[in-house]
């Protein structure tokens, strides 16, 4: 991580105020510990209170750690089989051909095991578009997502936010950005709250903590 020596900020996507107390390095000037990711283990996912139809863009980095056979690392659908042309997302599905824009085992993406991956995902006139560690893939997008939020780890409807359908990824950062693509929603970093001591995500523009909804729990990883 990089210090600004002027500001005393860091720059990246933490933002953290650098403080000292004595000879200590605190962060006291926010409420929360910045962490490298958070780990889900296909049981958890967050909220991020954005109709997706209110959204453009999204920028995410993540690694994969387990496929299973319907996974989902954002987004929302309004069709029942979460058919590709109605899901605003990203799928890591294994299974049947029309699961997300982005699956296993058909021709636009294959996801894999233990792999880092940073996409630019962008819905614009009836077609979607992820850029996947600097490769462009394209599909046909209809709409349809009835103001369903976009989740994170999940997907919004009926049972694909159950679990066993949440990915299992470690999360660096997720930036959420209006149907103009330029203007950020929310900025999402992955922290520790001081008070609780529960691993969750901050968003930066907000100025609030989004916490699982699913069960178990967040692993958090190391502190930065």
């Amino acid at each position: 991580m990089v210090i600004d020596e002027d500001t005393n900020i860091y720059v990246g996507t933490s933002a953290i105020k650098k403080v000292y107390q004595g000879d200590e390095q605190i962060y006291s000037a926010y409420p929360y510990i910045p962490v490298l990711y958070i780990r889900s283990n296909h049981q958890q996912y967050i909220d991020t209170g954005v109709p997706c139809n209110q959204l453009g863009r999204i920028v995410t980095k993540f690694k994969v750690n387990t496929i299973k056979t319907y996974n989902w690392m954002f987004g929302a659908s309004g069709d029942h089989w979460g058919a590709r042309q109605n899901t605003f997302g990203i799928g890591l599905s294994t299974a049947e051909s029309n699961r997300g824009f982005c699956y296993n085992d058909v021709l636009d993406y294959a996801f894999t095991n233990n792999t880092l991956y940073e996409i630019d995902y962008r819905v614009t006139n009836g077609s979607q578009t992820a850029i996947v560690n600097g490769t462009t893939y394209t599909s046909n997008f209809t709409g349809g997502v009835n103001g369903n939020h976009c989740y994170i780890f999940a997907l919004d409807y009926e049972n694909w936010s159950k679990e066993g359908e949440r990915s299992g990824v470690d999360l660096y950062e997720t930036i959420l950005y209006g149907v103009d693509q330029i203007t950020p929603i929310r900025d999402f970093i992955p922290v520790i709250e001081k008070e609780t001591g529960v691993v969750c995500l901050y968003d930066k523009i907000t100025q609030q903590f989004y916490y699982n909804l699913g069960t178990g729990s967040f692993i958090a990883g190391p502190e930065i």
